[in-house]
């Protein structure tokens, strides 16, 4: 939010919903934020994962220095839930050794956010709508999606 007016946009290029995980050996069963909030949540220090659970009045927050931390206190009980995107999810289990099988989303969704193409203010408007045309086309295309998931290897666009 504090860059919105400093610079010129395109996209959005992805959208993500981010959810809690959970320890499918341990499942919580957690269904609402209310429901998550007197569990113990581990999470990446600083993140907006962070700063959306503790403006939201979570407090029991384990704060860590990355997800591998996360998802590997998860495993083994040391926390209840931690947030992640759908589409990083896999990405940020493997990282940490850990089988995507040994985890569950729940039901809590945290919430869910567009990623752009930040550009200089500087940027004349018929550039900037150039971009925006060409993006546009390439989603509309379909080619979009083909090079998203061969690149970002996002498990599902539509989740």
């Amino acid at each position: 939010k504090s860059r919105e007016e400093t610079v010129k946009w395109v996209g959005p290029t992805i959208v993500f919903q981010t959810y809690f995980y959970e320890s499918g050996k341990r499942p919580m069963r957690a269904s609402s934020l209310a429901d998550s909030k007197s569990l113990r949540i581990g999470v990446v220090r600083g993140n907006v994962h962070d700063s959306f659970l503790t403006e939201s009045g979570f407090s029991d927050i384990h704060r860590l220095t990355n997800y591998d931390q996360c998802f590997q206190l998860l495993a083994t009980g040391r926390v209840e839930l931690t947030p992640s995107s759908t589409i990083q999810f896999e990405e940020r289990v493997r990282a940490a050794r850990l089988s995507i099988n040994d985890f569950l989303r729940t039901k809590v969704k945290l919430f869910e956010k567009s990623g752009y193409i930040a550009m200089s203010k500087n940027i004349p408007d018929r550039i900037i709508n150039h971009w925006q045309q060409a993006l546009d086309e390439v989603k509309q295309s379909g080619r979009f999606d083909r090079l998203f998931h061969r690149y970002v290897k996002a498990p599902n666009l539509s989740e």
